[in-house]
Formats: C-alpha cells, structure tokens, sequence
C-alpha cells in the first residue's frame, strides 16, 4: 500500500507537468487538468525562443569537467590516506569529515567575493568563464 501511495505522489505532479507542457498558453491559467486540444508546438517555441541547446551543453562541459577533475583529485588523496601514515593524518581526516557539514552553497557568495576581488587587482577575467565555474564546483 505503501508502494502505492509512493507511486502516486511521484506520478500525479509528473502526469501534471507533462499536461501543461502540451497545453496552449491561453487554456494553462484556467485551471482544466485535460486540454481541449494538445500543443505539441510548446516544444518547439521552446527549442526556438530558448538557447537551450547552448544552456545544456554548457552545463554538460562544466559538469563533465568537473567530475573528471575531482575524481581525480579525490583518488589521488584517497589512496594516500589510505596506504600511508604521517604526520597530521588524523586532524586532516577530521578536517574533511567537519567541511562535509558545511553546505556549499554557503561558500558561493566569499567565493565570488575572492573571484571578483582577484580581477580587480590582477586585471585577469575570472567571472563569467568555464575555468572559475568548473573550479568552484
């Protein structure tokens, strides 16, 4: 009954969107859940009004870059951490696990903060490029 209920919550909202989506601007605000005829047109306005494209292959190369780039970072940390013991192992450990508490979006505002103040005294483009975004994430 459980499963039921779960399935409910999740498809209803799902089910209502996808109505919308094929619903004419005109019919959206009046509340009926079924159209009277469907706009598959949406779709395209869509495509063609929006730089989606641009949009979504910006966030695959930053995504992408990203995760190609901590992954590695983290491997390489990992595996020392792991394999060896030195000096300052044990607080650094405590260190990661207390920054996972913090949540990332609270470091976004200091972070610009420090990318726009760079710019200003190095006269180097930081704001508004792949590179600061993919290394933010």
């Amino acid at each position: 009954m459980a499963r039921v209920i779960l399935a409910v919550m999740i498809l209803v909202p799902f089910a209502y969107v996808l109505l919308l989506s094929v619903t004419p601007d005109v019919q959206v605000g009046t509340g009926n859940l079924i159209p009277t005829h469907w706009a598959f047109s949406n779709y395209l306005l869509m495509w063609s009004s929006v730089s989606l494209a641009q949009g979504l292959g910006n966030s695959l190369i930053i995504s992408g870059s990203a995760s190609i780039i901590a992954v590695i970072l983290a491997v390489g940390a990992a595996y020392v951490l792991t394999r060896f013991t030195f000096l300052g192992r044990r607080p650094y450990l405590y260190l990661l696990i207390g920054l996972q508490t913090v949540p990332g979006v609270m470091l976004l505002l200091p972070l610009f903060v420090v990318f726009a103040s760079i710019q200003v005294v190095l006269h180097f483009q930081l704001i508004g490029g792949y590179e600061t975004v993919i290394v933010t994430y």
